[in-house]
């Protein structure tokens, strides 16, 4: 599948190139950043930015990367994961990584695009996504996204010196579908 670019608003998603690379490293090293991924620092600094960031080795389209830019500047990624699964259900990761960008309606602009580009491109009928507890801000922005919460596991991630839920949240095709047209009435 040709993933392109994809714009909406003040976001543009485009494929990753090289130069991210090194950006995200450096976006790693934030330790706030790093608790709300659900990670910890130490696991941040030993992760392979390239890998993540390139597309899969084995020429699969198993996962479906764009970064994420604002004004020309790369912010972060965001990525539909198990897009060959036969019955549909992909999994969402998003990182507004450059804290500047925060609570500025980006993530939820992104993940706009992403629900498109997965429901009516990719063949999507559901789309799920994990976050913890702590992350106010992103279930926030997964639930003005159409998100609902689907499951919790109690006490599953670290989050600084204690452990918190995971939360566990999907959107149906349906429900996307649903919710494009209450906003394009009003």
């Amino acid at each position: 599948m040709n993933m392109s670019v994809l714009k909406t608003g003040s976001v543009t998603l485009r494929p990753t190139r090289r130069a991210d690379i090194a950006r995200q490293r450096e976006y790693f090293r934030d330790e706030e950043l790093a608790w709300l991924d659900s990670s910890t620092p130490e696991a941040y600094s030993e992760l392979d930015v390239e890998n993540l960031l390139q597309p899969d080795s084995d020429g699969s389209q198993e996962t479906i990367r764009f970064a994420i830019e604002v004004a020309g500047e790369y912010v972060g990624y965001c990525f539909l994961m198990n897009t060959e699964n036969p019955d549909g259900i992909y999994e969402l990761g998003i990182s507004i990584s450059n804290r500047h960008y925060w609570n500025r309606g980006l993530g939820r602009q992104a993940i706009g695009l992403m629900l498109q580009l997965g429901f009516e491109r990719a063949g999507a009928k559901e789309i799920q996504l994990t976050t913890n507890a702590k992350n106010e801000r992103a279930i926030r922005c997964f639930v003005a996204a159409g998100f609902r919460e689907t499951g919790r596991i109690p006490e599953a991630i670290q989050f600084r010196e204690e452990m918190v839920d995971a939360i566990e949240m999907a959107i149906t095709v349906e429900d996307w579908k649903s919710s494009i047209e209450v906003a394009g009435a009003s």
